[in-house]
């Protein structure tokens, strides 16, 4: 597949974004989603860190609906996914 039709199939997968925070009172970092349409409850999405931003108010995160026809069995056990920060590094 060209790579003009994997970015028209991603930006049609595409369901929304999600930014950096801190909490005000804790400073714990969380992240903050927005949602451009609504999901079925079956539905999986990824989020992906924004390697397009070029501003500093754009999205961080851009959330993808997951690619059901390539769909692997999930793993068991949490011990089996890997760690917040090892995805996001």
């Amino acid at each position: 597949m060209s790579d003009s039709m994997k970015s028209l199939d991603m930006e049609t997968r595409r369901v929304g974004a999600g930014w950096k925070r801190k909490a005000k009172k804790s400073g714990k970092p969380y992240i903050s989603f927005v949602l451009d349409r609504n999901l079925g409850s079956d539905e999986k999405i990824l989020a992906f860190p924004n390697g397009f931003k070029n501003k500093e108010n754009s999205p961080d995160f851009i959330l993808y609906l997951s690619d059901q026809e390539n769909k692997t069995s999930a793993p068991k056990s949490s011990g089996d996914q890997p760690e917040v920060e090892e995805m996001l590094s």
